[in-house]
């Protein structure tokens, strides 16, 4: 709930800096040269992962955006260490929406909310039975252990400085620099078998503190887009 009533003061911010915007425009600003107010499709790829992108002009320094990313990858843990065997997967995504406010002609400001999907999850066990003195102890009987990585806020404010280009014509492309607030980071637990005790809530809470300067997501982005009309 803080972070939705921070994105909600900041949108309220946005929202007053573009009333001033209009209400002491110069001349020359109703002298427009981007009079398209059409909407753009668009493909995204950016460190959130891969998507498309839905534009909607409003005026020429004015621009809603409705993003969608996503990127999935699996990694054997016994590539990292021969006596583990299981699977690390690393899920990055958001879905979203932008309000883009421009400085300049090809300068703008973002400012948003997106859901956030990222996590990292690792689950892994004893690759072979162990030697204990005269026990031989399964990697069954000795269990497995699973973490997982979550935000710690799935509902992310978002804030962005991007350059756009030939964002009146036909075809335009950007690229955007910006930070998703998602919060300390949230660390779960599970464990089997002899490990256990090793998934306990004061474990989880030790991992937690450890990584919670970890609080934004950086994001750079690159976006194509074709205009529609």
């Amino acid at each position: 709930m803080v972070y939705i009533q921070k994105a909600i003061r900041y949108i309220a911010i946005v929202v007053i800096c573009l009333k001033c915007s209009c209400a002491y425009s110069s001349p020359d600003d109703n002298k427009t040269d981007f009079i398209n107010k059409g909407y753009l499709v668009g493909l995204n790829f950016s460190t959130i992962g891969f998507g498309a992108t839905l534009t909607k002009n409003i005026s020429r320094r004015l621009d809603f955006r409705l993003n969608g990313s996503y990127l999935g990858y699996n990694y054997d843990v016994n590539k990292l260490k021969k006596e583990l065997q299981g699977n690390a997967r690393l899920k990055v995504g958001a879905v979203g929406g932008n309000i883009d406010f421009y400085l300049l002609r090809f300068l703008y400001f973002s400012g948003g909310i997106s859901y956030n999907i990222t996590s990292i999850a690792i689950d892994a066990k004893e690759a072979e039975s162990i030697n204990v003195g005269d026990i031989v102890l399964d990697p069954n009987d000795i269990g497995s252990l699973s973490a997982k990585i979550t935000p710690g806020s799935k509902i992310n404010p978002y804030f962005g400085l991007g350059f756009s280009f030939r964002r009146q014509k036909k075809l335009n492309f950007g690229i955007e620099f910006g930070l998703f607030v998602q919060g300390a980071p949230k660390v779960k637990l599970q464990a089997t078998g002899m490990l256990e005790p090793t998934a306990s809530a004061e474990q989880e809470q030790i991992m937690e503190k450890n990584i919670s300067p970890i609080i934004y997501y950086p994001n750079i982005s690159l976006r194509f887009s074709y205009r529609l009309k």
